[in-house]
Formats: structure tokens, sequence, C-alpha cells
């Protein structure tokens, strides 16, 4: 099952963790396409492939982060 929910975001999409907070954007699918300069940012965090990278404000600070594919849905 896992692996169908990994199609479920893509590049662009705007997501949000299943227990609320912010919305973000989903920057790539760890693992997926070429490797990125983030690559190296998301092996620091532990990400595995399939994991989601995604990108939010705090008022107007940048904030990104790695997820696992399970923790997020699409924002409303």
């Amino acid at each position: 099952m896992r692996k169908s929910l990994k199609r479920m975001f893509k590049q662009g999409d705007t997501v949000q963790l299943k227990s609320g907070g912010p919305k973000m954007t989903v920057m790539r699918i760890f693992g997926e396409g070429e490797a990125t300069v983030g690559d190296e940012f998301a092996k620091l965090k532990g990400a595995k492939k399939g994991d989601v990278i995604c990108k939010w404000f705090v008022g107007t600070e940048p904030k990104d982060d790695v997820f696992p594919v399970d923790a997020l849905k699409k924002a409303e």
C-alpha cells in the first residue's frame, strides 16, 4: 500500500501533516529523478526513498524538512 501512496504527491503540491500544522509545498520526492543539493540535506535528516521534502514559511522565515509520505495529506 505504501508504494501507491508515494505517487499521491508531486512537486508543487500543497500538503499538511495529518496531525495538523502549516500548509507546506512539496519540493521533491527523495530518491526520484536526478539528485539535487537538497538530497544531501535530506540524507542528514535520515530521509528514505519516497520521503517528501517540503518547504513552508513561519512569518517571513523559510523552513524545510523531510516527512514520511504516510504522515502527509493534501491540504484543503
